[in-house]
């Protein structure tokens, strides 16, 4: 759901979008969960459902991007740390 420009030119979040996100939560902690258990494959299942459902969710590409990285798949892994430098700048774990 992309957000939609109002009249000022700042932007409105659909209200749809506040659902998705606690659907993106789910998918989030479902993929941690999986991580924890070093099931690396089945977690990136579960972090790309939920940057699917929330694009700017840096912590489920950070978390992607590890999972990524630990099943040798290296560029993907890297494309996924910049996309975390692009959201939140400032984030040291990319």
């Amino acid at each position: 759901v992309k957000p939609q420009a109002k009249a000022d030119n700042s932007l409105a979040i659909p209200s749809s979008s506040v659902n998705n996100s606690a659907t993106a939560v789910e998918y989030y902690s479902q993929g941690s969960a999986k991580y924890d258990a070093l099931n690396y494959e089945g977690a990136i299942v579960e972090y790309t459902k939920a940057i699917n459902q929330n694009g700017i969710y840096w912590e489920a590409y950070l978390w992607r991007a590890h999972a990524l990285y630990a099943i040798a798949k290296y560029n993907e892994a890297m494309a996924d740390y910049n996309k975390v430098l692009e959201l939140s700048p400032g984030e040291s774990q990319a």
